[in-house]
């Protein structure tokens, strides 16, 4: 997302500014769908729009909208962005770091789609504004993920989240566990000696949840249907 060198010297101010307005965006999303629905159908332009006061060209949200929906559609790399974070929560990295460590996580996971975005966006030459910022520390100070600690988490495919633990299983959709069924959608299901005690979101945040989920949900179909398979616009 256009690698800033200087990273030392951004100034926190900034940051902290970033990140509340980022909060304020996701607190409104949570009760208004209208504005939910153009996030999701365009994250990009209506990030820029109402935390930097700017817009994107149409070309360059497209990039950058399609490496949001590719790692939103990897649940291994999606769930390794949460730890990431929570990890450096009270030491935040610098983004040239997180670039480093992220591309990694990427590599390692195999994940194809979010290859091709980085290339497709690398071609790009307009910066995305709030990019000029350490991601690491906006999504701090905006508290998009719930802090709760995850043990034992295996993730799957699609927009559904499983947790395991003392040797128990629960898979995503419908699942039967100790005789009993109960569906996921797309929130982590927890489960401990086979007795589910919560079914609440608790990858996200409970105000970014509505938005983020819906994110997730959306970009699962558009990898679906092939539409992350590319470095050029569709």
């Amino acid at each position: 997302m256009g690698i800033n060198t200087d990273l030392d010297r951004m100034d926190p101010l900034r940051v902290a500014a970033v990140g509340r307005r980022v909060n304020a965006l996701f607190r409104a999303m949570s009760t208004d769908l209208l504005l939910r629905e153009q996030f999701v159908t365009d994250p990009a332009q209506i990030l820029t729009e109402y935390v930097d006061g700017s817009r994107l060209s149409p070309q360059r949200a497209s990039a950058v909208n399609q490496l949001l929906y590719a790692v939103a559609a990897n649940t291994d790399v999606l769930l390794w962005l949460r730890n990431y974070l929570l990890t450096y929560l009270q030491t935040p990295t610098s983004r040239e770091q997180f670039m480093t460590d992220f591309g990694r996580a990427v590599t390692e996971k195999q994940a194809t789609h979010v290859v091709l975005a980085l290339l497709r966006l690398s071609l790009e030459k307009e910066a995305m504004p709030i990019a000029h910022e350490s991601l690491v520390q906006i999504i701090h100070e905006c508290g998009l993920f719930d802090g709760e600690t995850l043990s034992g988490t295996e993730m799957s495919t699609g927009t559904q989240f499983g947790t395991e633990q003392s040797g128990t299983h629960m898979s995503t959709g419908a699942a039967v566990i100790s005789g009993t069924e109960m569906s996921t959608g797309t929130q982590f299901g927890t489960e401990v000696s086979g007795t589910q005690v919560s079914t609440r979101p608790r990858l996200f945040s409970d105000q970014a949840a509505p938005a983020l989920e819906a994110l997730v949900e959306y970009a699962g179909r558009l990898r679906d249907r092939g539409l992350l398979d590319s470095v050029r616009s569709q």
